[in-house]
């Protein structure tokens, strides 16, 4: 009896492989790692764009805001930089101590939890001082025009945005 042993190769034995593939492949891939959630204030987003009291009042003149509009400004920027005093100084605090947390003596980068643990106290109060802005925007739209409520926006973006230092 000369019998050759010949495989079948049907569709169980490709699926069984295409399965034994996808398991070794899936415990080839790296664990999962467990990201923060990151808790925003509806106020904090909506504030992205929106400039302060004072920063308008520094650009009373490329805003051509009147003489009364400077003074309501002016009352407005103080108001606003009273009540956010403490918090501003708290902010720079924390911020402090988050680059104390992140330099390290060795040299050494800080890892992702680092930057996690060091960053949190900033966020938070961060998106507390972006409320504070986006309620002294409501109390200064009134006292802008539409024209001049857009120019401070683009000036504010502009002063707020990230550049990389030109080799």
């Amino acid at each position: 009896m000369n019998r050759r042993f010949r495989p079948v190769i049907g569709p169980g034995l490709v699926i069984a492989l295409a399965l034994a593939g996808l398991f070794v492949w899936r415990r080839m891939q790296p664990p999962e790692i467990a990201r923060p959630v990151v808790i925003q204030h509806e106020s904090a987003i909506a504030a992205t764009g929106v400039p302060d009291p004072p920063f308008v009042l520094g650009h009373a003149a490329s805003l051509a805001l009147s003489l009364e509009q400077t003074g309501k400004v002016r009352k407005l920027a103080d108001e606003y930089t009273i009540q956010t005093a403490d918090l501003r100084q708290a902010l720079d605090e924390a911020g402090r101590q988050a680059e104390a947390k992140l330099t390290r003596a060795a040299g050494e980068p800080p890892t992702p939890t680092d930057v996690q643990e060091a960053s949190r106290g900033v966020a938070e109060l961060s998106g507390l001082l972006a409320e504070k802005r986006a309620e002294a925007w409501t109390r200064l739209q009134p006292v802008l025009t539409a024209q001049q409520q857009e120019q401070a926006r683009q000036a504010w973006a502009e002063a707020h945005t990230l550049r990389l230092p030109s080799e």
